[in-house]
Parts: structure tokens; C-alpha cells; sequence
């Protein structure tokens, strides 16, 4: 395999295709830069932010291969959403993930999520019921696009969380992937 000093040292750059190829590069990347808003800093720093979670073995070990455990393929598209800055659907994907947690692990009786959370016993250190509640609410206003309205009141920290700036966003929702990292590892 040849490293990028060899490969550098190797690449003619008076081939003319190759001048062609690094024009064309860079047009498709000011056409992500500007039409698409593709903020590359920005996926870095949020994939760095993305807490690690370890799923517990003897959960793991009941599936022989992890692409049949749906809560891990729901946990990795809510990573890659909120690292290209999809916060809602990172929240919608999170809200999922906490639903079958409860329901699968920790035995959560209820036809809906709030009762499931509601009805939650031994829940880890780190996961607290408002918390659950919390999240549930946010990502059923956007999942639903309905007004900020929880029932008949204003839903303030739905309010709140849109008029967060990007930084503050960002810890909001790396606070809420810790909760369901506890969650999971928490499982039984």
C-alpha cells in the first residue's frame, strides 16, 4: 500500500487529466460548500463530541451479528445525523431508541412511550425519568410537526432548544446521546 508521501511523489501533476480532475474536485466541493452547506468543520467537531457506547455483552452475544439488533442501526444513523447537523432526526432516532430500550430491556409496561418511561424500574445511574421525558417531548413535536404545544400549554423547551445557538444545541443534544448511552449500557 503506498503511503500519501509515495503517492504524492508519484502523482503527474503536468498530466492534464489530473489538473482537469483537481478543478472538477474542487467545484464539487464549493458546490457542497455553498449550495449544500456542508460544514466540514463542524461534522469533526460533532463526531468528536458523540459519546462512545458499549453495548453489554451478554445483550450483544444474543445476536450473532449486530446488523439484527435494529437499536444499533438507529444509534449509528442518529450519530451520522447529528454529526452532519440533523439534530431533529438525531432526536427522532434517539425517542426511538429509548422506546425499545424500555420496552425490550428493562420490561417498561405501557401502549405508549410516556407510560413506558412512567413504568420504568432500575433504570442506571444517569438516566433519570424527567430526562426520558424530556427527550420524549421534543422529538414528538418534530416528529409530528405539530405547534409547539404539549397538550394545551406551550411547550417552552421545545421553544428553548430552537432558540439555542449552535454551540449550546450541540451540548443539549451530546447531554441527551450520554442519557440513552446510559441507558443502553444499563440494559438487562
Amino acid at each position: 500500500m503506498l503511503k500519501q508521501s509515495d503517492w504524492l511523489a508519484e502523482a503527474d501533476y503536468s498530466n492534464e487529466n489530473f489538473v482537469q480532475n483537481m478543478k472538477d474536485g474542487l467545484e464539487a466541493w464549493k458546490k457542497l460548500r455553498d449550495n449544500c452547506g456542508l460544514d466540514v468543520r463542524g461534522v469533526f467537531r460533532r463526531h468528536e463530541l458523540i459519546p462512545f457506547v458499549l453495548v453489554p455483552h451478554r445483550i450483544a452475544a444474543q445476536h450473532e451479528n449486530t446488523k439484527k439488533l435494529p437499536m444499533l442501526e438507529n444509534l449509528r444513523q442518529a450519530h451520522e445525523a447529528f454529526k452532519f447537523g440533523a439534530w431533529r432526526a438525531a432526536l427522532a432516532l434517539l425517542r426511538s431508541i429509548v422506546e425499545a430500550v424500555l420496552r425490550d430491556h428493562y420490561r417498561a409496561e405501557g401502549t405508549h412511550l410516556d407510560e413506558r418511561i412512567d413504568n420504568a424500574r432500575g433504570l442506571p445511574g444517569g438516566v433519570d425519568k424527567a430526562v426520558l421525558h424530556y427527550l420524549r417531548g421534543l422529538a414528538n413535536i418534530y416528529l409530528h410537526l405539530g405547534p409547539r404545544l404539549e397538550g394545551n400549554k406551550f411547550n417552552k423547551q421545545a421553544a428553548q432548544l430552537e432558540a439555542m445557538d449552535e454551540k449550546r444545541l450541540e451540548i443539549e443534544m451530546v447531554r441527551l446521546f450520554t442519557v440513552v448511552r446510559a441507558l443502553i449500557e444499563g440494559m438487562k
